[in-house]
């Protein structure tokens, strides 16, 4: 559940990022019609504001990842990883119990 929170507010921050770029865009039309920059400069600035916005993101979400599993772990829960490991022990566990309870009947 809080998992989910995590995700959904992750997405959020995305998504806000990426409307910042359009933003910027719609912002520097103005600078560019009255002169005030040129339309390369324009185009530079927001090449450069694209790429500190994906650093920016990429960084986000490995932090959101990181406290999303310090999160599960604190409240107790199992990583998915952790819960198939744990199946696996109990099948092999299982199965030594099935042999031993062939192996005691013969």
């Amino acid at each position: 559940m809080a998992l989910n929170h995590l995700k959904k507010g992750l997405k959020i921050g995305i998504a806000t990022l990426r409307m910042t770029g359009k933003q910027v865009r719609k912002e520097l039309q103005p600078l560019i019609k009255a002169g005030q920059i040129t339309v390369e400069d324009a185009r530079a600035f927001i090449k450069e504001a694209e790429a500190v916005g994906r650093k920016t993101e990429a960084k986000a979400v490995i932090a959101a990842k990181a406290e999303g599993k310090r999160l599960v772990s604190k409240m107790g829960y199992m990583s998915k990883e952790e819960g198939n490991a744990l199946k696996r022990r109990i099948r092999e566990l299982e199965k030594k119990l099935k042999a031993k309870g062939k192996a005691k009947k013969r």
